[in-house]
């Protein structure tokens, strides 16, 4: 058996982040890295736009921006986790990205420290340095003819950069454990790899295992250490002793991003969202003092950068990566200096996830334990509600302008099966229930819409009926033999084409200038019209053929307009009977018929308008939409057209990019029976949706993209599990107190890890706390006993003890919670 993988959803997690003039010397740019991709944004007055996706064949392990002297354009200098290095730069000429150097770093020998790939960048692009070997820095000297070569550096490697200021291309790193040290190493390019490296000078400082170092810009220059409880500013050379400052918390992780060119102000994040800015004093172009200022709080950071004007974007792998703009003074409502502008959504990283069935929509959802919440994500298409009203019975809606050159519809038919009512808006922000004179209410419409010479023609069972729009009065009207009704219609500003019970097929044109209806063609058929269909293909406002179904034949028949001819008889195969038709141009060069049968599938086909008779129609392809008829309606969203098949589990249709496969997109609404655009004022690109007891206005998202729902907590989930009787989750959570310390300002919370139990809104019902040092490893739903269906439920918990001085748990338990 051969297994097809695809990515579903790319990677969202953000690692690295860097700012500067990627695509021009005139317009700055951010560089976000995710994985196996780095995405560019440009600035803009509405925010970040993303201009451009850079795949990147290999995990992105160092993302960096350099410019070289003289040069007003940056480069990117990268190194995937198989060391894979390049740099690239924008050519605005040709619109591409060129490679200026590139090659594998990979040496026969060496130990690995694969924990710790550091990768840096001369100030003054001399060259590149990448820690990728213990006790070893590879040097690449910018001249790409010159080849890489390493220098020893010494061992317990926590941070590499290089310093500024400096004649000679000069590295300070930081050693050690429990205590360390911080050096500098001039770095000589043209001597014996073996001499290349020169000790400048060292001093002891404290080091742990997330202890950073940031290189000072000129004219300050020097060393910041940032560790787990203290920041330290040691000048190049040392000063007499280094300048010091205690950070409020404790934390073993800090991320850091500077505000200023000249080094003077640097944005902090730790591991449990606080945000703080760093300021150092200065007096003389010397370092004076250090200032710590607390901000607020934001995701977890795994990358800082400031953009510009007081905006700056927080990078998380652990959260939604968030735009905010820094305030001068604190927001009364959120007690913080900082004001969040825009969430990215990122659902990793992922602990664990499981598949459900989703009640309200009767669709598969995934949730996943990502970070400090739980994600519901699912794959469809979202109806943002904007207004809904309790209706039931609706059998049909259509959509008028007062006049036909008017941009927005102001009016919604909606045809029940005795009567038709109309909603009119009234102003740009109401609607309410109106009656048009002219119109026939004491029936169900068939079919309206506005017509040429600025009418309106609606075709209900008794006949059909043109209005003015100007005068709201009828000007011409047809109705059918007294033996028989009309059953199906369909139109376009020009024609119009009605089935009556008898089997007739008549098509009539609208003469703008008597404002009349005009009979162009009449052809009586062997079985009744199931389904009609004569929409013009492209910009064209006449359509060429029409499409028609019988109840008896399980076959489409394509005629001519006006006169009616046959031209193609299409056998849809099987036992399928045509309940909606659709002529479709879901791009500029796909015209596509689209046929939907009784039992929930749509057939296409590819349709050449010019085609000879056997090959007009091509393609055939079978989408199962439900297992209800489905209605075809056409609509358009963000400049694109789709097709809305409204039925029991409604879908959007539409097709890949420059591609002729038709697609299908799941709808979050349960059932709908009809739907009609109405692009309106108030309600600008959207769509009027009946459901078998409402009507909703609404706009659609997305319609190719992932939804994700997020469920926020102050813990981290780490195992979910459904209890499928019970109708819950049990989610197995790990404590994180300093995520409370924070928020809630006070002393941590004595809560250990523990098991939560939730409902299908995920709202806590029960909560069961571990013992302390106590741990959980895992948990599943059961039941235990010969007779499932009597069986009661139970939540099985394993866990671990963790002792001080052991590396790995020897002792543990199982826990069963038993649900009632």
């Amino acid at each position: 058996m051969n297994t097809y993988v695809v990515t579903a959803h790319k990677a969202s997690i953000v690692e690295h982040t860097q700012v500067g003039n990627f695509f021009s010397p005139l317009k700055r740019n951010l560089l976000v890295g995710r994985t196996t991709r780095i995405d560019v944004y440009a600035f803009t007055r509405e925010g970040l736009v993303h201009t451009l996706e850079i795949p990147i064949y290999g995990r992105i392990a160092v993302m960096k921006l350099c410019r070289p002297p003289g040069d007003d354009q940056d480069q990117l200098l990268v190194l995937t986790e198989r060391y894979k290095f390049f740099v690239l730069k924008w050519n605005a000429n040709t619109n591409r990205c060129e490679t200026l150097a590139g090659g594998d770093v990979k040496d026969k020998i060496g130990r690995m420290d694969n924990h710790n790939i550091i990768g840096i960048a001369d100030p003054q692009l001399r060259c590149f340095g990448l820690y990728l070997y213990e006790r070893l820095l590879k040097i690449i000297p910018t001249d790409y003819s010159r080849e890489a070569y390493n220098i020893r550096i010494g061992d317990n490697v926590h941070e590499i950069v290089f310093l500024y200021g400096c004649a000679t291309p000069t590295i300070a790193c930081l050693h050690g454990r429990d205590s360390g040290y911080l050096r500098a190493l001039e770095i000589h390019q043209d001597v014996n790899p073996v001499e290349a490296s020169q000790e400048v000078w060292q001093i002891e400082i404290k080091a742990s295992f997330g202890t950073r170092i940031v290189a000072v810009p000129e004219p300050l220059c020097g060393v910041l250490v940032i560790g787990e409880d203290t920041i330290t500013y040691v000048a190049n050379p040392p000063r007499g002793e280094p300048l010091s400052v205690r950070i409020p918390s404790s934390l073993s992780k800090q991320t850091v991003g500077r505000v200023d060119q000249d080094g003077s102000r640097y944005l902090l994040g730790d591991d449990t969202g606080a945000l703080r800015l760093l300021v150092l004093e200065k007096h003389e172009n010397k370092v004076s003092g250090l200032k710590i200022e607390e901000l607020g709080t934001t995701s977890i950071s795994s990358a800082i950068s400031y953009l510009d004007n007081g905006f700056v974007f927080i990078g998380s792998r652990f959260g939604d990566s968030q735009l905010i703009e820094l305030l001068k003074e604190m927001d009364p409502e959120s007690k913080m200096n900082l004001r969040v502008m825009a969430t990215y959504p990122n659902i990793g990283p992922i602990k664990d996830f499981i598949l459900v069935e989703d009640e309200k929509q009767s669709r598969k959802v995934v949730v996943t334990c990502s970070g400090l919440s739980l994600r519901v994500i699912r794959n469809g298409t979202s109806v943002v509600e904007q207004a809904s009203v309790q209706i039931a019975g609706i059998t049909g809606m259509f959509s008028l302008k007062r006049k036909a050159k008017d941009p927005f519809y102001s009016y919604l038919i909606q045809s029940f099966t005795t009567e038709t009512r109309i909603l009119e808006m009234t102003s740009a922000t109401e609607m309410q229930e109106a009656v048009i004179a002219g119109l026939n209410h004491s029936a169900p419409t068939l079919f309206a819409a506005n017509t040429v010479g600025d009418t309106i023609v609606q075709v209900t069972g008794d006949g059909i009926i043109l209005l003015s729009s100007e005068t709201m009065t009828a000007t011409s009207e047809w109705k059918p033999p007294n033996t028989c009704r009309i059953t199906v219609a369909s139109g376009n500003v020009e024609q119009l084409l009605v089935a009556t019970s008898d089997g007739s097929l008549i098509s009539f044109e609208i003469d703008p200038a008597s404002k009349s209806i005009v009979e162009k063609g009449h052809v009586q058929l062997e079985n009744e019209v199931s389904c009609l269909d004569c929409t013009p293909l492209g910009d064209e406002s006449r359509a060429k053929w029409a499409a028609v179904g019988t109840w008896k034949d399980v076959n489409v028949q394509l005629v001519s307009l006006p006169e009616l001819k046959t031209v193609l008889v299409e056998n849809l195969g099987g036992n399928l009977i045509a309940r909606s038709l659709l002529f479709t141009t879901l791009d500029e060069k796909t015209f596509m018929l689209l046929v939907a049968d009784g039992d929930g599938y749509v057939v296409s086909y590819l349709l050449n308008p010019n085609g000879r008779a056997d090959d007009i129609l091509s393609e055939k392809r079978r989408i199962n939409v439900g297992t209800q008829p489905a209605t075809l309606v056409p609509f358009r969203n963000q400049n694109r057209m789709f097709v809305f098949a409204a039925c029991d589990r409604p879908t959007v249709l539409y097709t890949a990019f420059r591609s002729h496969k038709l697609l299908c997109s799941n709808i979050n609404l349960r059932e709908v029976t009809h739907v009609c655009m109405f692009d309106s004022e108030a309600f600008p690109e959207c769509l009027a949706i009946a459901t078998e007891s409402s009507l909703i206005i609404g706009g659609v998202d997305d319609v190719q993209g992932f939804h994700v729902r997020t469920i926020p907590f102050d813990e981290q989930p780490r195992r979910i599990t459904r209890v499928p009787k019970a109708r819950l989750f049990a989610v197995l959570f790990e404590k994180q107190d300093g995520l409370r310390e924070r928020k809630e300002s006070g002393s941590p919370k004595t809560e250990m890890d523990g098991v939560v139990l939730l409902n299908n809104d995920f709202q806590v019902l029960h909560r069961f706390n571990f013992q302390e040092n106590e741990t959980g490893c895992s948990l599943l739903a059961t039941t235990f006993g010969n007779n499932d269906e009597d069986a009661q439920e139970h939540v099985v918990v394993a866990t671990a003890y963790n002792t001080e001085g052991t590396l790995r748990p020897s002792n543990g338990a199982s826990l069963s919670i038993l649900m009632w």
